[in-house]
């Protein structure tokens, strides 16, 4: 089950290196580079920042976990910072 990708604009160099460090506090996942997939605990994510835009592809989740609530999980991840 693919969710709807979600693409961010405007994320400079600084937020990018947040935004890893966040995934790997939260969630345990380390995001060691701009583009890379996780997968693990039936989750698939694939990510990708180029020049100031970081782009989220979910291609598989566990089926009681809803596409909104893990996307909504990210883009509230993505906005406190």
């Amino acid at each position: 089950m693919t969710c709807p990708p979600i693409t961010m604009h405007n994320i400079d160099a600084a937020e990018w290196l947040r935004l890893k460090a966040m995934a790997q506090a939260k969630t345990g996942v380390s995001v060691a580079s701009d583009s890379g997939t996780y997968t693990g605990h039936g989750f698939t994510v694939t990510w990708g920042y180029i020049d100031g835009t970081l782009s989220i592809l979910i291609t598989n989740h566990p089926t009681f976990v809803s596409c909104d609530y893990v996307n909504g999980l990210i883009r509230h991840g993505i906005a406190s910072l």
